[in-house]
């Protein structure tokens, strides 16, 4: 009754045809599981709390606390004119006293609060990231030039070499 399949099937077809499904479940597995940079995305675009969750637990605020203190500024000293006395004696002019006092202030006292200083530490992570790569270009430029130098003295070496090598092979015609 089976018109597709008449002759028995062999176990080489069998297992190729069991292969070739196992191949494809596991593309679709593997495809299905690369969900890549846009679907990370539109994920946190639609549960921002995860990625807020995410980085409250990793980058913790760092508070640091600064107490107060009292400062001083010191009072000035003050003029303040006093009174002109007229005065007519036994000359026939007129004199003038004038009383100027000098008045010292008292100083100033000025309080600063306290204050809690509170520092990203996901800004601190990725400032100290930059100067660790910082550090190691630094580190790769040092060694390049030292790799430099060295060829630069191998090379100059050959180029005497090369130079007796010719020496010697014109002398000897």
């Amino acid at each position: 009754m089976n018109i597709i399949f008449d002759k028995k099937p062999t176990t080489a077809s069998v297992l190729f045809i069991v292969l070739m499904w196992l191949f494809m479940i596991a593309c679709a597995i593997s495809f299905s599981g690369c969900s890549g940079k846009k679907g990370y995305q539109k994920y946190i675009r639609n549960h921002p709390e995860v990625l807020a969750k995410d980085c409250m637990e990793n980058f913790p605020p760092i508070e640091t606390f600064k107490p107060g203190r009292i400062d001083t500024i010191p009072g000035k000293i003050i003029e303040v004119p006093g009174d002109t006395v007229f005065v007519k004696g036994y000359t026939r002019d007129t004199i003038y006293i004038t009383k100027t006092k000098y008045i010292q202030c008292p100083p100033s006292l000025i309080c600063t609060p306290d204050t809690i200083i509170r520092v990203d530490s996901s800004a601190v992570y990725l400032l100290n990231g930059a100067k660790l790569k910082i550090t190691e270009h630094e580190q790769t430029i040092k060694k390049l030039k030292s790799d430099k130098l060295w060829l630069t003295i191998s090379g100059a070496l050959l180029f005497l070499l090369t130079c007796l090598f010719a020496y010697l092979w014109i002398r000897k015609k």
